[in-house]
């Protein structure tokens, strides 16, 4: 599953494959609905995962950490 519900949002793992050493990165949407309007952000982290499978799980967490206020994040 590459996408959750969590606490009104939705959380998107979008992790892309490095091609210099094949790793996989942390990139995660976070969409909102505020009544008629959707917004939709993007973040990012610095850590690399050797499966796309790990990318995504950690990708969900991080999206569930951005939400509660608990993870220093970059806007892309």
């Amino acid at each position: 599953m590459d996408e959750i519900p969590y606490k009104g949002c939705i959380i998107k793992a979008v992790p892309d494959q490095l091609a210099d050493d094949g790793s996989w990165t942390t990139n995660v949407s976070i969409i909102r609905h505020l009544g008629d309007t959707t917004t939709e952000q993007r973040f990012s982290a610095r850590n690399t995962y050797q499966t796309k499978e790990e990318a995504i799980h950690y990708c969900l967490d991080f999206g569930k950490r951005i939400i509660d206020g608990l993870a220093d994040v970059s806007l892309d």
